[in-house]
């Protein structure tokens, strides 16, 4: 069973590093979805993405109003511009922070981007220590994900979750114990009532366990494994 457990984490781990060859993006359109009264979800075209046959990349959160945008994940870098412009075509306001749900690529590859746009960058510690690890690394210059530029300046552990209070709306960032990483975060818009949860649970397919970025993911399945 435990050896089964590591080998879906390791194919788990294959659209992350050829999807970028296999993904056509400049055919990709960002959509948008209005979820509640000022809470947006943006999502990437559909059969494009191998990994993401609903849609291409990670869904990105949107909270717009007077106090400015708070976004939830960045998506390829690739697409960012895409994604700002749906962004501007929700409000033109400034882009005050943006949290990441987990850290995959599909979710944070754009971050340095949007740092530049003004977000301050939001996630939990172990998102944080694995991008830092990723910037050692050898081919780190070709990794998006390690620029620096996009790494959280801000960062949490378990506890209680992190509320941010714009817009009319109070936002949970909640965090969860080792599970898809070992840095997830769900978001909650308390008065909206949506709950964005990254790849945290999938509607298709087996749940993806990384256990290259998730340590303490790997622990938590050994000792919860039967012999």
């Amino acid at each position: 069973m435990r050896r089964a457990w590591l080998l879906l984490a390791g194919l788990a781990m294959v659209p992350l590093s050829v999807l970028a060859q296999t993904l056509d993006f400049a055919k990709v359109e960002i959509l948008t979805e209005k979820l509640g009264p000022n809470v947006y979800m943006l999502s990437g075209s559909s059969g494009l993405d191998p990994s993401h046959e609903d849609a291409a990349g990670g869904c990105i959160g949107v909270l717009a109003g007077p106090d400015g945008v708070l976004m939830i994940d960045s998506q390829y870098v690739q697409l960012a511009d895409k994604v700002l412009a749906a962004v501007r075509r929700i409000d033109g306001g400034p882009i005050r922070y943006l949290v990441n749900t987990h850290i995959h690529r599909d979710h944070t590859a754009g971050n340095a981007f949007f740092a530049k746009q003004g977000a301050v960058i939001f996630a939990r510690e172990e998102l944080r220590e694995s991008m830092v690890k990723l910037s050692q690394a050898p081919n780190a210059s070709g990794n998006p994900v390690a620029n620096p530029a996009g790494f959280p300046v801000i960062t949490y552990g378990m506890g209680d979750p992190v509320r941010i209070y714009m817009n009319n709306e109070v936002v949970q960032f909640i965090p969860i114990r080792a599970a898809h990483t070992s840095g997830d975060t769900n978001i909650k818009f308390e008065k909206a009532n949506v709950l964005f949860i990254g790849d945290f649970y999938r509607n298709y397919g087996y749940p993806f366990i990384d256990l290259t970025t998730a340590a303490r993911s790997r622990a938590c399945w050994k000792d919860s494994t039967p012999p």
